[in-house]
């Protein structure tokens, strides 16, 4: 079943469970009620039996800004309460112990935490237009990572389509004016593969599992 909301929506093609996020006028910037929204989304989809993947999307010109700093948004977070989970990081527990192949299609520039995400994704597919932008140092939040991942954090340099491929973290680039046509082809693709192709990942994060 399709579920449409104010800023995302799912919805299930064949064998592909489709998560797009649709608040382009924020460009896709992550919210609180977002983050909420991509929880159950992806619970959804580990729960979907017909589906082998996941595909994750963002309307627009960004993939995601990141995080909402929006003062209105940043207004509504309980920081006082440190005992409450924050949104973003059950999210990503979410994608970290996904059961289906996720798959990343970034249209358009990637950013903050939603850069941090794209990394955890099985395949991601970007069009030669797309960077990604980890501003964390510009904002006051702290570093994280290393070697070229450092370059990026500390001096907010940008990587390109073509950097990310090189360095690993991106699995395929579509020129821009194509890469609607070709992604889509190729979740096509990922869709006609054997049903037990989705029962890899529980193996290959068994060790995540247990530890948790």
């Amino acid at each position: 079943m399709d579920d449409i909301t104010d800023e995302m929506r799912t919805e299930v093609k064949g064998t592909a469970f489709w998560i797009t996020i649709d608040n382009p006028k924020r460009a896709n910037a992550l919210s609180v009620q977002i983050y909420e929204e991509l929880i159950r989304a992806f619970d959804a989809a580990n729960a979907h039996e017909d589906t082998i993947i996941t595909v994750m999307i963002g309307e627009g010109k960004y993939y995601s800004s990141g995080k909402d700093l929006n003062p209105k948004e940043m207004a509504t977070h309980d920081h006082a309460n440190l005992d409450i989970e924050a949104g973003y990081s059950r999210f990503i527990r979410r994608i970290i112990m996904h059961r289906k192949v996720l798959i990343g299609l970034v249209s358009g520039p990637v950013m903050g935490i939603a850069y941090t995400t794209v990394g955890l994704f099985d395949y991601v597919v970007c069009a030669d237009s797309t960077y990604f932008l980890c501003p964390f140092t510009t904002i006051g939040v702290c570093c994280e990572g290393v070697s070229s991942a450092m370059e990026m954090l500390l001096f907010n340099e940008p990587m390109t389509a073509e950097q990310a491929l090189r360095r690993g973290y991106a699995s395929k680039i579509f020129p821009k004016d194509e890469f609607v046509q070709k992604a889509t082809q190729l979740v096509e693709k990922f869709s006609k593969l054997p049903k037990y192709v989705g029962s890899i990942i529980p193996f290959e994060y068994a060790g995540l599992k247990g530890a948790t």
